[in-house]
């Protein structure tokens, strides 16, 4: 590989979308920011695109920050002054810069027409390679290139592209080796690349048997890396994967979930925001709201944790557009009505009065016919609140049908918890007690199954 295409190492794999396959070219000789490019590139390698970036890579910062149009912009510009150039960083380099270029614009706008005239305009072995990497990430192609003359981050980034390969083969065993493989090639030169492969590789550690502690241990790696650079996106990203991991094995250990409630914490005073990631925001905000009413239970600060927890739950809902998220936000407002029905009050049946009136809004989404085993799920939480109530005909007609409708589809578990709540509706109808509180708790497979 010759190393005068471009300076190393590149920012391949730290930046989400587009911006994560481009390629800084090397600067002009007779430029007088020269100087400048080891400390601009050793920023950009940190996370930071708002310091000092020199002309020629001023694309890569439009890119990183989302605007497409500027950045390809700034590549015809590029391509344009090195027409008149005559020095460059290396022998040849003009044509290498046109290769370059060439390679971004197909990055930023990719199509099949694009992808068929790159081949024949990519001469640079090198950035051919990369370019069937991208192509393959953009399902443009179905072939992945061999990458034994390649090292340091541009390996990692090459392997990442392998063991996604095999993680759609679900072969999950062998995309971890790939991934350690290129954990190695780039802790040294690109800690910011290496903390994601890390959690990559941790992501799908479980479907192989690897112990939870041992998760543990590699999510924490990755956020000591992380927390070098510039990005709390990126930490905050990671302090959110090890408290869903947390919160899945922490059952009814204390302060194991405790442990998870901090880390989300973390992750929420780390770039994690309703302004700048509104999906993740809600998820976090819900997870955290069912980590809360996970916890071990104690009188003195039921109230607390429940009052907590509905208030993740609305953060949760405020940022997200129920027209575009729609079954994210059916999921959040399911584990909403469920706090509602647990809250303890001094009015209770205020509680469960908009519990009920929840679960009717998430009727709107999860209808019977677009998934009857959501919907009966549904309609058996809102039977329970009804119950509590003492609204006794509408909560048997609502959990007699999600028994048969569990019965229908092969849902034991929901079938023997509606068939329960059947029973005891009966009972008290039977003993003509109104008001009577039947004591079922709400439930759903968002509470059950822990993160969502």
């Amino acid at each position: 590989m010759n190393p005068s295409i471009f300076p190393r190492p590149q920012p391949l794999g730290i930046y989400p979308g587009a911006a994560s396959h481009l390629v800084l070219p090397c600067l002009p000789q007779k430029d007088p920011t020269q100087e400048s490019e080891a400390e601009a590139l050793e920023s950009i390698l940190c996370g930071d695109c708002t310091s000092f970036v020199p002309r020629e890579w001023k694309f890569f910062a439009y890119a990183v920050f989302g605007d497409r149009d500027e950045a390809l912009r700034c590549l015809d510009e590029i391509l344009h002054a090195s027409s008149h150039a005559t020095d460059g960083c290396s022998d040849g380099a003009n044509f290498s810069l046109a290769e370059i270029v060439r390679y971004n614009r197909f990055v930023l706008d990719p199509s099949e027409q694009a992808w068929m005239n790159l081949q024949c305009e990519l001469k640079q072995p090198v950035l051919r390679n990369m370019a069937e990497i991208v192509a393959y990430s953009y399902g443009l192609s179905d072939t992945l290139p061999e990458l034994s003359s390649w090292d340091r981050e541009l390996l990692g980034w090459g392997l990442a592209a392998h063991a996604a390969q095999q993680i759609s083969n679900e072969d999950y065993t062998t995309a971890r080796r790939t991934l350690a493989q290129a954990v190695e090639a780039t802790r040294n030169v690109s800690p910011n690349l290496c903390a994601i492969l890390i959690s990559q590789s941790a992501h799908i550690a479980l479907a192989c048997q690897v112990p939870s502690d041992l998760v543990q241990g590699e999510l924490e790696q990755a956020i000591a890396l992380a927390s070098k650079g510039h990005r709390p996106s990126l930490v905050g990203e990671l302090y959110m994967q090890l408290g869903q991991l947390l919160q899945n094995q922490a059952a009814d250990n204390r302060p194991t979930m405790l442990s998870a409630i901090r880390a989300y914490q973390t992750a929420l005073q780390n770039g994690i925001t309703a302004e700048t990631s509104p999906v993740r925001f809600a998820e976090l905000q819900n997870n955290l709201g069912l980590a809360y009413l996970s916890m071990p239970q104690s009188e003195a600060s039921n109230q607390l944790r429940t009052g907590i927890a509905i208030q993740s739950f609305r953060h949760a809902l405020s940022s997200i557009d129920r027209g575009t998220h729609e079954e994210l936000w059916a999921r959040i407002q399911m584990n909403h009505a469920n706090a509602f029905q647990y809250a303890p009050s001094s009015h209770p049946e205020e509680n469960l009065v908009r519990a009920v009136e929840i679960y009717e809004e998430v009727l709107s989404v999860r209808t019977r016919a677009r998934d009857p085993i959501a919907y009966a799920l549904v309609i058996l939480n809102q039977a329970n609140a009804l119950a509590h109530l003492g609204i006794f005909k509408p909560a048997l007609e609502k959990a007699s049908e999600a028994y048969k409708l569990f019965q229908w589809y092969n849902h034991a578990d929901g079938a023997i918890t509606a068939r329960e709540l059947v029973e005891k509706v009966n009972q008290q109808i039977e003993w003509k007690r109104p008001g009577s509180v039947v004591s079922t708790a709400p439930v759903s497979e968002e509470l059950q199954h822990g993160p969502v």
